[in-house]
């Protein structure tokens, strides 16, 4: 009996032995938090700021995206790439009139940084129409649109011999900072939207200084009477709307 008794006695003596040896505190036992991000190495991500991310076109559906990133960086709306100046701005001009919103992904980089990524959305624009009386410039020149109405003078040398011949006059500002040459470069659509032709009765073309401006006159042959639409070519890019009712 007294045998068994020191053989019960010096086996939990081993057992305690073993625990300790294995070590039963909590102090013991080291966990890996996966949600201290102290654990990882994070980039810096490059920096971009841009004067608006949600743009309403003027009334002529222009607008500009612009932002400012780092000098070193490079910019990219969509796919191109565009040009930063020294002071890290970035600029670009363009001309939406659609019916629905349209967007663009612009993408800072910098060399060891994680790109920025921004999306731009461009909102439907709100167009005015303009008509007689009104006034619309492009690049310094100002073209007014003073008077529309359909005349009965005929050139007797002319055999086009147009349902309706309509008289444009109108007015050209230049403070484009140099000279600018008025040729008559109109484009008149009928009320079918059909082009017209120049009618050669007293068509004005002419030289403005800068600072300087001058009345003018187009005629043209149109078919359809009604709403018509009148298209000045101011440069070879770019050009005016209007429209009148004759």
């Amino acid at each position: 009996m007294k045998k068994g008794i020191l053989l019960i006695t010096g086996f939990m003596l081993a057992f305690n032995i073993l625990l300790v040896g294995c070590g039963n505190n909590k102090n013991d036992i080291q966990v890996t938090d996966t949600n201290d991000k102290s654990n990882f190495d994070e980039k810096e991500e490059a920096q971009m700021k841009l004067t608006e991310t949600e743009i309403t076109p003027n009334d002529k559906g222009n607008y500009s995206i612009i932002g400012i990133v780092d000098k070193d960086a490079s910019v990219y709306i969509d796919s191109e790439e565009m040009e930063v100046s020294s002071t890290g701005m970035f600029a670009t001009a363009s001309n939406y009139t659609g019916s629905e919103e349209i967007q663009y992904t612009v993408t800072a980089k910098e060399p060891g940084k994680v790109d920025n990524i921004q999306i731009v959305t461009i909102l439907p624009p709100i167009l005015k129409d303009y008509s007689v009386g009104d006034s619309q410039e492009l690049g310094g020149v100002k073209v007014t649109l003073i008077n529309v109405e359909k005349t009965s003078d005929r050139n007797q040398f002319d055999d086009t011999n147009p349902k309706n011949v309509v008289k444009i006059s109108y007015k050209v500002e230049n403070n484009s900072g140099s000279e600018y040459f008025v040729t008559s470069d109109i484009d008149v659509y009928d009320a079918n939207s059909t082009l017209g032709t120049r009618y050669p009765l007293e068509n004005t073309t002419g030289k403005i200084p800068n600072g300087k401006n001058m009345n003018a006159e187009f005629n043209a042959g149109v078919n359809e009477s009604g709403n018509i639409e009148i298209v000045f070519n101011l440069f070879s890019d770019a050009s005016l709307t209007f429209h009148a009712k004759i």
